[in-house]
Parts: structure tokens; sequence; C-alpha cells
């Protein structure tokens, strides 16, 4: 029966919802973990035409509450390093709804590995940061402190962002110390001082116009 069922799933002349069934029938009646591993093999073999298929595989892993076998991890795991932009970001994308707990430790760690690749695309280095807050934990805000600093505007918006989201108490000091200290601390620095030793209120508006600048510049190539 098994044997069966196992031929169904590697028949691409079938429907695709059909092959779906007979892998979570393998992987819940058979206990095959890595029933999903074909399907998954064939589509993302097939390059960017078939991601909307590899979408549904992914989907299709997790009905029910399922679990991400080792050999179906190591092949998503893989993609997120090695397949097309546009795999990567779906990859991410699909894989955070895997709430089984030892798959979020999995999934988690998968996460902050695309986040800090600065040789992925920086759409997928970004969305991971945005996929992370589903993750929240020590490990995830230290990675976001990380990119923070990272060289691309949009990775570092999204980390913020997020950052903001899942530890207010980080988010906003970091931003504007990352900003004082890129952007207009030597302003600050040298502007001359009043007779009583403090800043004038031109001064000041001046100072609070020029973070704002710096806030706009910071994020500029995002849009």
């Amino acid at each position: 029966m098994d044997r069966a069922i196992a031929g169904a799933v590697s028949d691409t002349g079938c429907e695709l919802k059909l092959r779906e069934l007979a892998a979570r029938l393998l992987r819940d009646a058979g206990r095959d973990t890595s029933a999903f591993f074909p399907l998954l093999t064939e589509f993302i073999a097939a390059g960017d035409a078939r991601d909307p298929e590899l979408c549904l595989v992914i989907r299709s892993m997790n009905y029910g509450r399922g679990r991400l076998g080792r050999c179906e991890l190591q092949i998503l795991h893989s993609t997120l390093s090695s397949g097309t932009s546009e795999q990567r970001y779906w990859v991410v994308n699909e894989i955070t709804f895997f709430t089984d707990y030892h798959d979020r430790r999995k999934v988690r760690h998968a996460l902050i590995e695309s986040l800090e690749d600065r040789a992925a695309p920086a759409e997928v280095r970004g969305w991971a940061a945005e996929r992370l807050s589903r993750y929240t934990s020590q490990e995830t805000v230290r990675a976001y402190i990380r990119a923070v600093k990272d060289p691309s505007p949009e990775v570092r918006l999204w980390a913020v962002c997020t950052l903001g989201c899942a530890a207010p108490g980080w988010g906003v000091p970091l931003c504007i110390e990352m900003l004082w200290r890129r952007c207009w601390s030597k302003r600050w620095r040298t502007m001359p001082l009043c007779r009583d030793g403090g800043r004038s209120a031109a001064q000041l508006r001046f100072i609070c116009h020029s973070f704002t600048e710096a806030l706009r510049k910071s994020l500029a190539g995002v849009y």
C-alpha cells in the first residue's frame, strides 16, 4: 500500500492536490518523514515558473500541524542559500508558519541565517527580518541589533521596524543612536555655543531638521 501511495506522490501526471494528499497519508499514517521530499525536489528544480506549486506544497506540509522532516528541512535550507531570488523569498515566507516547538527553533535559525547572509538579495534578507517577528527571542533581538548596522537600506528598514514591534525598548533608541553617530553628531560638536554655554533655539531647530533629513537619507533607496 505504501508503495502505491509513494508512486502517486511521484506521479507528475497526477493532479497536485492528490499528490499532496498522498504525501500527507504517507507522513501521518505511514510515519514517512520524507514524504514531501519528491514534490519539493521537483518544483525547486523547475525554477521560478513553479514557485506557486512550491508554495502550495510547503503549505500542505504544514496542514494539520505537520512537522518538517529532516530531508525536507535540508532541501528548503539549501534553497535559502542557493536558490533563485524568487525561490528564497517564497521559502522564507512559507516556512514561517510552522508552529511545532521543534520546528520553530529550526525555522528561527534558518531565518536568521538568511537575514545575515550578505550574499543574498536585499529583498530576501529584509523579508526574513519581517518574518522573524513571529519568533521573538533574545537570539532574534540580537540578530536585529546586528542588522540595524547593515549596509543595505532595505535590511536596516525591516530590522528597525520589526525590532520596534518585537522589542520597543530597543528599537527607537537604537535607531536614534545609529543616526546620531553616522549622520549629524559632528554638526552638533562643531556648532558654536551661546554665551551661557548652551545652544540657541535656531541651532536646536537646525538639529531637529538635520535629524529628519538623516532619517530620510538613511532609508533612501528602499522604495
